[in-house]
């Protein structure tokens, strides 16, 4: 058959006494047969140095797989945290640094008309965060050709 193995119980046990030659022919058939079989156990060749083998391609589909698939697992425990934490009333993400009162200062002079970088003298809040905190102004409405 062409396939051999060595090692611990790959050899079938011995052969039984001839008693004819049909026998001793059908007795080498199974004892090739037992040899041939695999298992589950049995190591699969992969020749990793061979792009076009085909075993090498499928063990680097099968390892893109299990990465894939650890990604969206962990997506998944990630997000599932996340909603346990907010249906228990935790805040998600980082602690912000801007302070309450400095904040409510800082919508106030919004409201009142003041300009950005009036802001963020007085209240030492950063641009970028005002920007991201308080909410757009409202644009005014248009004068119309009237007035």
């Amino acid at each position: 058959l062409g396939v051999t193995f060595s090692g611990p119980g790959t050899q079938p046990g011995p052969l039984p006494p001839r008693q004819n030659r049909a026998t001793t022919c059908m007795d080498w058939r199974y004892h090739q047969a037992l040899l041939a079989k695999r298992n589950l156990a049995d190591p699969i060749r992969v020749d990793s140095a061979n792009p076009d083998d085909s075993m090498s391609q499928l063990a680097v589909v099968m390892l893109a797989l299990f990465g894939q698939m650890e990604r969206i697992y962990s997506l998944e425990r990630a997000a599932h945290a996340r909603a346990v934490a907010m249906s228990k009333g935790r805040r998600i993400g980082r602690p912000s640094v801007v302070d309450p009162t400095k904040l409510a200062y800082a919508d106030h002079l919004r409201n009142a008309g003041h300009t950005i970088p009036d802001i963020v003298s007085k209240t030492g809040i950063t641009k970028s965060s005002l920007y991201r905190i308080l909410p757009p102004r409202r644009a005014d409405p248009a004068p119309s050709a009237d007035e």
